[in-house]
C-alpha cells in the first residue's frame, strides 16, 4: 500500500511541472498575440482617420476647379466683346461723317448727353445760371466743348427756338476789326440784332439776344458782364 502510494506521489509530481510549463506557454503566446491585434487595430484607425481628413480637401479642390474654369470663360467672353466693340469704334474713327446715312434709322449713331438738344452732329447746352463770358467759357470747357458756334441758319434757329427769353453768351468775339470764333475760323455774316444801337453796351464779345426771334439777334457786349450763355459739344459716333 505504501509502494503504492510513493508511486502516486511521484507521478503526481511529475505531472504537475508539465501543466505550469504549458500554462506558461500559452500565456507567452497569448501575449504574442495581443499586441499584434492592437498594431493592426491602430494602422487600421490611422488610415481611417487620414481618409476622412483627405476628403474635405479633394472636395474643396474640385469647388475650386470649377470656379476658375467658370472665371476663365468669362474672362474670355468680356475679352472678346471688348475687342469686338474696340474694332466697331476704330473703324468709324476719322468716318463721322459717313454717319449721318444713319440719322433716319432706328440705330441713331449719335447721341447726346441728357439736359442737350442736338443737331446733326453737335449737342447744345443752356445754362440756367449767369457767368460771365471767361466763366461761362470755362464752363463749356469743363464739359467737353466750347460757348455756341453759329454758323448755319440751322443752328441759329435751334437755338433762338430752345433758349429761354434771355441773353445767351456765344463764341464770338472780335480781333483787330474782324470777328473770330474760337476754333480760329472768321465770321463774315454778322447776324447783328436789328435793335443793337449806340445806347448798348460796347465790348469786344457776343450775346444771343433771345429776347428777339429771328435770324439775326446777336450783339456785342461787355465780356465781365453776367449773362446766360450756350455750350456746344461734337458728337461722337456712338454703338450700342
Amino acid at each position: 500500500m505504501l509502494e503504492n502510494k510513493d508511486e502516486e506521489d511521484l507521478y503526481a509530481l511529475a505531472d504537475r511541472p508539465q501543466d505550469k510549463e504549458t500554462e506558461a506557454e500559452s500565456s507567452h503566446y497569448a501575449g504574442l498575440h495581443k499586441p499584434s491585434e492592437d498594431i493592426y487595430s491602430n494602422i487600421a484607425k490611422t488610415d481611417k482617420s487620414s481618409q476622412d481628413t483627405v476628403i474635405p480637401y479633394k472636395i474643396a479642390c474640385v469647388i475650386l476647379s470649377i470656379l476658375c474654369s467658370v472665371l476663365l470663360v468669362a474672362a474670355i467672353v468680356l475679352c472678346a466683346k471688348n475687342i469686338n466693340q474696340e474694332n466697331k469704334i476704330n473703324q468709324m474713327k476719322g468716318t463721322c461723317n459717313p454717319c449721318k446715312d444713319l440719322m433716319s434709322t432706328n440705330e441713331h449713331p449719335f447721341r447726346c448727353p441728357d439736359g442737350w438738344v442736338g443737331l446733326n452732329q453737335s449737342c447744345f447746352f443752356f445754362s440756367n445760371f449767369q457767368l460771365d463770358r471767361n466763366e461761362s467759357n470755362n464752363n463749356c470747357t469743363k464739359r467737353g466743348g466750347t460757348l455756341a458756334m453759329i454758323k448755319s441758319d440751322q443752328v441759329q434757329e435751334l437755338l433762338t427756338e430752345n433758349g429761354k427769353r434771355v441773353n445767351y453768351w456765344i463764341d464770338l468775339q472780335t480781333s483787330r476789326n474782324s470777328y473770330i470764333w474760337s476754333d480760329g475760323t472768321r465770321e463774315e455774316n454778322v447776324r447783328f440784332s436789328r435793335h443793337y444801337g449806340d445806347g448798348d453796351i460796347p465790348g469786344d464779345c457776343f450775346i444771343l439776344e433771345n429776347y428777339w426771334s429771328g435770324i439775326a439777334n446777336w450783339k456785342p457786349h461787355d465780356c465781365n458782364q453776367v449773362n446766360y450763355f450756350i455750350c456746344q459739344i461734337e458728337l461722337k459716333c456712338i454703338y450700342n
